[in-house]
């Protein structure tokens, strides 16, 4: 009897053994899938908060790219006058050219004080004088393709010349255009190919006293021995 109760006892007793190990399996498995729950969670709100940060960068960099745009377009805005003069032809005033010899030493006017720059270039020290710009009938020659002589180079120290060529593709013989206004926002070295060219914005707004150089453009027609007005 009590060798059998042993055995029944030992039989109770594996069988709650692996019952309570099936249990704990079972509860393994359940805290290993809560945890994989858990964790798949916890990966899904990280994975949402990168996306909605990378939202919220790219948000800003577009509010940013906006306010930068506004700027520079509250920059550009300005104001382009135009307006168109016209005279009569000179053939109509006088009937032919008219030689004059003036006698210089009969002379008794005195001649103004005159002062004289030697250590600048005329672009560097000319913002309320008159530029005389003689050159191609069509204004600022050869600027738009392979042209870097005088009027280009003119027009690429004061990119604000170039609305000139919407107004005026062509000068005739008997027209002049004159701009007003165009401030130099580069500086040039070299010439011709060797022209090299660096941007030099102003520091300061133009005045009411001085707002650039006053440019007077006109085509340069050639005047050879024996040539004369048609």
């Amino acid at each position: 009897m009590g060798g059998e109760g042993g055995i029944a006892n030992g039989r109770v007793s594996g069988e709650e053994v692996k019952a309570n190990s099936g249990e704990r399996g079972r509860g393994e498995r359940e805290e290993g899938q809560n945890g994989s729950a858990v964790s798949g969670e916890w990966r899904k709100r990280e994975e949402e908060g990168e996306k909605r940060g990378e939202e919220e960068e790219m948000g800003a960099k577009m509010k940013e790219r906006k306010r930068r745009i506004e700027v520079r377009e509250e920059e550009l805005r300005g104001f382009l006058l135009f307006r168109r003069i016209s005279f009569p032809p000179l053939s109509s005033i006088f009937d032919g050219v008219e030689r004059v010899e003036v006698k210089r030493k009969a002379e008794t006017v005195s001649m103004p004080a005159l002062s004289f720059v030697v250590d600048q270039l005329i672009e560097d020290n000319s913002e309320c004088l008159f530029h005389a710009d003689f050159a191609n009938a069509y204004i600022g020659g050869g600027v738009l393709g392979d042209g870097a002589v005088q009027e280009e180079i003119l027009f690429c120290l004061r990119p604000e010349l170039f609305t000139s060529l919407i107004f005026c593709p062509m000068l005739g013989e008997s027209e002049a255009l004159q701009i007003m206004g165009a401030r130099a926002m580069v500086k040039s070295k070299g010439y011709s190919k060797d022209t090299t060219f660096s941007l030099s914005l102003p520091t300061s707004p133009p005045s009411h006293y001085c707002e650039g150089p006053v440019i007077f453009a006109v085509d340069a027609l050639p005047f050879r021995r024996g040539d004369g007005f048609d």
